[in-house]
């Protein structure tokens, strides 16, 4: 299941086998937290059922208490669901048994900034570099942060990291973010080069289309990106659980763009 999280591949492709195997694992153990786990996070990035997600989180604490992957799920479907308060107090309890995660200490960097606690967040970033500064989660998250503050030459450097240190695979994330950046800082020129080469990486493998919808966003091509999102739709992409992020404000009134939010579950 992690694959279409941190890599493009197609949703598709491995959710249905991956909740054949969790259903499997609830008849053999259904009082394992992981098993649990495994259904939250099915839940949350396929299927969008982001009640059923926290309830399968909540399920796993209750089986172990001390299962950080628990915690961080559960502050991840709060987050996205804009229940920031009740997230941060979720992803701090995530940290406590494993102090020293890459990826939890990074989620708690892109909490505080879904948040708005944008400068608290880089500063969680920027600490996570003293135990690891290859990880090309928390670049990729530290870009999204300094392209909230307008800060875009820092926000492009960390796309560029965030390309450079991804350890293998396709990744168009940081292609896209840095798009999105260019575009709304006045470098159209550029954006269209990133967005281009998106579309070029298109007809040779799968790039999830929320990706190229950022970019035809920043490029205020409002048309382009919700054809893009309605594809992401129906491919299932699992970008489409950020949809709440303030890039995409300028379409919240659109009501095709509000049609399919609803659809996510938003």
């Amino acid at each position: 299941m992690i694959l279409p999280i941190n890599s493009d591949v197609p949703p598709q492709s491995v959710f249905p086998e991956a909740k054949a195997a969790i259903a499997m694992a609830l008849e053999l153990d259904p009082k394992s937290a992981e098993v649990h786990n495994s259904d939250a996070t099915s839940k949350f990035w396929f299927d969008w059922d982001f009640s059923g997600a926290e309830a399968a989180a909540r399920k796993a604490i209750g089986l172990n208490p001390s299962y950080s992957l628990a915690y961080l799920y559960l502050a991840h479907v709060l987050s996205n669901t804009a229940r920031h308060e009740e997230a941060l107090v979720v992803i701090r309890k995530a940290r406590m048994p494993d102090p020293f995660s890459l990826i939890t200490n990074a989620m708690y960097g892109l909490f505080l900034y879904q948040a708005g606690e944008v400068e608290n967040s880089i500063e969680q970033f920027v600490a996570n570099f003293e135990m690891e500064s290859r990880f090309w989660v928390t670049h990729i998250c530290l870009a999204k942060a300094y392209a909230r503050q307008g800060r875009y030459d820092e926000a492009l450097a960390s796309c560029d990291r965030a390309r450079e240190f991804f350890w293998g695979g396709g990744n168009s994330e940081a292609v896209s973010l840095a798009g999105y950046v260019h575009a709304v800082s006045g470098e159209r020129g550029k954006a269209q080069g990133k967005l281009q080469e998106l579309v070029e990486e298109k007809r040779k493998a799968y790039v999830p289309p929320y990706n190229l919808a950022l970019v035809c966003a920043g490029l205020g091509k409002p048309q382009a990106a919700i054809e893009y999102l309605q594809e992401a739709i129906e491919d299932r992409d699992v970008h489409m659980t950020f949809l709440l992020d303030y890039k995409w404000d300028n379409l919240r009134s659109n009501e095709r763009f509000q049609h399919l939010a609803s659809r996510v579950g938003f």
